[in-house]
This record gives structure tokens, sequence and C-alpha cells, in this order.
């Protein structure tokens, strides 16, 4: 496996994608026209690396009762590899895990070959590749801004965690007004950053949940385990979503002179339409039927409103 810069580049400010060119090489030292490889990055004194991409599924897998996993179906046969006496460089971004702090990286791509014969697979890694990340002062100030649901999604991963959560918390209000996708993805998002930067065991342990085979569910010290940590994400849900649900409510309360005006009324029948797909995100709602009739109430929505609303979640209580 050889590595080297994108055109030779190999510093690159903060936030700035990194390019990166693979070639492959066989055991008999033949080029070879295609592989797959996976980039490592390590940080050099002090560097400070993205989180995790937020994985949704993962957490959902987490919330409900039930853990099932999803093997992914049918092999695929994939074109063979050309052998060649020159290299063949394939461009590579380094999109997880990459630096957010200037300082020095060291990169190395690695795959695993196999053939029909196990005899015959071998390891490649290239040798380290040194880049530089330059420092930009704004860039980070620029992923925290937001306008209404819109934001960098780098700010999903973003290390420092206390201000992107901060980020992320003060806008699931906008968020419930945009869709119901923004809404879960806002708030799956703060849980993740929260998980990566807080809570490193309880996110190595739900990592594993995760890949375990199915049949390793039985044994009840997994079960156990699992049932605790189902219990300490759910707690975080619950907040989040309690928090958006007040976030529309004190929105609601201190603009009465719009309430008769019918486009501000129907943003907030569409905002907490959103905000009913996160309750019951985790199988089983996080708030009772009491608690969203309290909050549909403080925020101006008729009867008839609530009784529909409460009619949709009539399969989850």
């Amino acid at each position: 496996m050889l590595l080297r810069g994108h055109e030779g580049k190999t510093t690159f400010l903060v936030g700035e994608p990194v390019k990166l060119e693979i070639a492959c090489v066989d055991a008999s030292g033949s080029y070879l026209s295609f592989c797959g490889a996976t980039l490592r990055v390590e940080p050099r004194a002090g560097g400070k690396l993205a989180l995790d991409p937020v994985n949704s599924t993962m957490l959902q897998d987490v919330l409900c009762a039930q853990y099932q996993v999803a093997f992914c179906g049918t092999p695929v046969d994939l074109p063979k590899a050309q052998q060649s006496s020159q290299p063949k460089w394939h461009e590579v971004t380094l999109d997880e895990n990459f630096p957010v702090s200037a300082g020095r990286y060291s990169v190395t791509a690695s795959a695993e070959s196999s053939s029909d014969s196990p005899s015959e697979s071998f390891p490649r890694k290239s040798q380290p590749l040194e880049i530089t990340i330059a420092d930009d002062p704004d860039w980070e100030t620029k992923v925290l801004r937001f306008e209404n649901c819109k934001y960098d999604e780098a700010l999903t991963v973003l290390p420092d965690a206390r201000n992107a959560i901060a980020a992320l918390r003060d806008h699931l209000g906008d968020c419930a007004k945009q869709s119901d996708y923004a809404l879960k993805s806002a708030i799956a998002a703060i849980v993740s950053i929260d998980l990566q930067s807080n809570h490193a065991e309880i996110y190595r342990r739900i990592r594993e949940f995760h890949s375990v085979h199915s049949s390793d569910s039985i044994h009840p010290p997994y079960r156990q385990e699992r049932a605790r940590i189902r219990r300490w994400v759910r707690a975080r849900y619950r907040a989040l979503v309690l928090e958006t649900a007040n976030q529309l409510v004190r929105e609601y309360q201190s603009h009465p002179e719009k309430r008769g005006d019918a486009d501000y009324s129907n943003e907030f029948d569409d905002g907490f339409a959103n905000w009913q797909k996160s309750i019951t995100v985790g199988c089983q709602p996080f708030l009772s039927a009491a608690e969203i009739q309290r909050l549909l109430k403080a925020a101006g929505r008729s009867d008839e409103y609530i009784r529909d609303f409460l009619h949709d979640l009539d399969g989850y209580f």
C-alpha cells in the first residue's frame, strides 16, 4: 500500500478536507488497479481528532428493549483487480476522525487482501505519511454558527463537547419546526457527542452491543448491563425531548401578539407534529400522556388538537 498527499500537498488548514492518494500492491509486488483501504490518523504532540460520526441506528438499538443485529445480505462479486507495472493512484479524503486542531499528524493506509485461499490473504499497510494542520482561528466559530436549524455537519463530531452540545441544544425548537428528521438528528448528535466526550466507557460498551452476535444477548449479565445502559440513554433522550417542547412553549408564550396569526399558529402545529415523532424514537414514549397534554396546553393548542395528538400515540401507552 502506497500513500501520498494529493498533488503532493501535505499541509492543510483546520477544517479543510484532507485529500490524499493511495495505490495498491499485491503479494508479488505488482501494482493493482484498485483495492479497499482504511485510513488511520494519529495525532502528534496533543493534536485533536474529530469524534465518530453520529450513528442513529446504534442509538436506536440501545433505546429499544429488544436488541436486533442487522446483517447485510448477499455478498457482491467485485471485479478482479488488474495488475500493472505502474502504480494506479486513487484520491481519498479523511472523512472520519479527521484532524480538528493545529499540529502534526501521522496517517497510514491499510487493507486486508483476500483470495479464495485463506493462506493467500495478507495484510497491507503503507508507510506513515506526516501531514501538518495549520490553525484557522475562525473555523470553530463558523462551525458553531446556526441559522434556525441549519448547521455545519462538523459540529456533530466536534470534540469541544461543551460548546457543540450547547449550540445544538439551544436550537432544538427550531429543528422541531423544520422537520422531524432535523429534530431527531439534533437529539442523536447531542447524545453522541456527550457519550464520546464525557462517558467513553458507556460509549465503548454501546458499540460492542451493536456488533455483538444476537445469540450472546440471551445471557443474563449481558441483558442486565444492556438494560442499565438503556435506562441511562433513555434519560438523556427524555431530557432533550422535554427541552424541545419547553422551547416551543416559551416561544409561544413570549409572543402573545401573534396568537391570532394563522401562519404563526400553523408553525407551532407543525413543530409539535414533528416533536411527536421524537417522543417514540425509543420504541416506548419518553413522556406520559399527562405530560404531553400539559405541554400542549401551555403552548395554546386546542382541545381537538391535543385529542388528535394523543390519539396518534394510542398504541404506545
